[in-house]
């Protein structure tokens, strides 16, 4: 019995090495998060005369990138259970991987960070966001606090998609009131 007392042992140790052996992150998006958050704007009044609450969405976002090469980040949005507007691409990040071409991946940080009413052409002008006009040109989409976006990240390098998250939430989180 003590002869396979080491066999044992050495089996342990394959298996802990094998486990504990990082997998190399690929090209592309390694990690993502989204929340939203209202606010209220005590300077303008809303038309009942009381305070006007905006809202503000961030996405962040962890890529792998090739150094010397640039990826094309898009997110697209649209309104948790809301049929009205489908979901469209709103917005567009070109990152570039700082260095010379032929390095190992490299880790890089983004955000989309978007308020409403930050791009209207005219903030007065209520009109429907059309899916034809250049992404990042409309502000964000309101919802109701507590309601969400569906929010999806497409990375692409020299128009092939490398990575795509699908559509997650992200929560408007209600105004708490002091």
């Amino acid at each position: 019995m003590a002869k396979f007392v080491p066999l044992v042992l050495l089996a342990g140790l394959v298996t802990a090495a094998v486990v504990a052996a990082p997998n190399p992150p690929k090209e592309g998006l390694v990690s993502h998060d989204a929340a939203g958050k209202a606010y209220v704007v005590q300077s303008i009044p809303a038309l009942n005369g009381g305070p006007w609450i905006t809202a503000r969405l961030r996405v962040n976002y962890l890529l792998a990138g090739l150094p010397g090469e640039t990826y094309t980040v898009e997110l697209w949005l649209g309104r948790t259970g809301d049929d009205r507007i489908e979901r469209y691409h709103f917005d567009t990040q070109q990152v570039t991987i700082p260095g010379e071409k032929g390095g190992k991946l490299v880790e890089r940080k983004g955000s989309f960070d978007r308020r409403s009413y930050d791009r209207d052409p005219n903030p007065d002008e209520r009109r429907p966001r059309p899916a034809q006009e250049k992404p990042g040109d409309y502000s964000l989409l309101w919802v109701e606090r507590g309601k969400s976006w569906d929010c999806r990240l497409v990375v692409k390098k020299n128009g092939t998609v490398l990575s795509d998250t699908g559509y997650f939430r992200a929560v408007l989180d209600p105004v708490i009131e002091l």
